[in-house]
């Protein structure tokens, strides 16, 4: 049986510069944490004791730069907060992909694995992108010593602004199973989006995401070149 141990969560400081704050997002929502520009939201889910989490923030970014790094599954262990492992293993198409996720947790928590599939699709009147994950935790055999995460529903919304920049809406909600009272997975799924945003920020500085482009992402006349 699992026993929680307190998280100790460190949020490394950013030398750039500071985050806008973005839109508050509608009454369903009860703002939880700020920090930076980063504003972070939870709301009750019906048929669950568990919170749905949403972290809104923009980005002085191309819209392709915030696609690439998101989709960029191999490397997402390095900003996603508490992701050990990550890795494509099954390549659809450009615009989806089924992946894989191993999440550290402290000492004597289990870490957790999960399976999702992960799709992108542009508005083409606003150029909004979304991508949605979903879990498929049938789709290989769980591994000796990991807890299976059974149900993941998470999006990123991405809104390019006039003038520039992009607001980001990083909206999660999921049940990591095992023994875990259900205070402690919520107090996890209130840090672990505000945490997610702040490596979010400091990768997109980085090439190859501050100089991407692809295909299927077309850009606001502002940012073209």
């Amino acid at each position: 049986m699992e026993r929680p141990s307190l998280l100790i969560l460190v949020v490394a400081l950013l030398q750039c510069a500071p985050f806008t704050t973005a839109a508050e997002p509608d009454s369903s929502w009860n703002w939880v944490a700020g920090r930076e520009g980063i504003e972070v939201y939870s709301r009750d889910v019906e048929s669950s004791p568990l919170d749905e989490s949403l972290a809104i923030t923009k980005f002085e970014a191309s819209l392709t730069s915030v696609v690439a790094l998101i989709l960029d599954i191999d490397n997402n262990h390095r900003w996603i907060d508490s992701v050990d492992q990550s890795r494509v293993i099954e390549r659809i198409s450009d615009t989806e992909s089924i992946n894989y996720t191993v999440s550290n947790a402290p000492w004597p928590v289990s870490d957790r694995d999960a399976v999702v599939r992960t799709r992108v699709t542009q508005n083409p009147d606003t150029l909004a992108v979304l991508i949605t994950s979903e879990a498929l935790p049938e789709f290989i055999p769980q591994r000796q010593g990991l807890i299976r995460v059974e149900a993941i529903a998470s999006s990123w919304r991405l809104l390019p602004l006039k003038g520039g920049g992009v607001e980001v809406r990083y909206q999660v909600h999921s049940d990591p199973g095992g023994n875990l009272p259900n205070w402690l997975v919520n107090a996890v799924m209130t840090d672990q989006p505000l945490n997610t945003l702040y490596g979010m920020h400091r990768e997109l500085t980085r090439p190859p995401y501050s100089d991407a482009h692809l295909s299927f992402t077309r850009e606001p006349a502002s940012y073209l070149k």
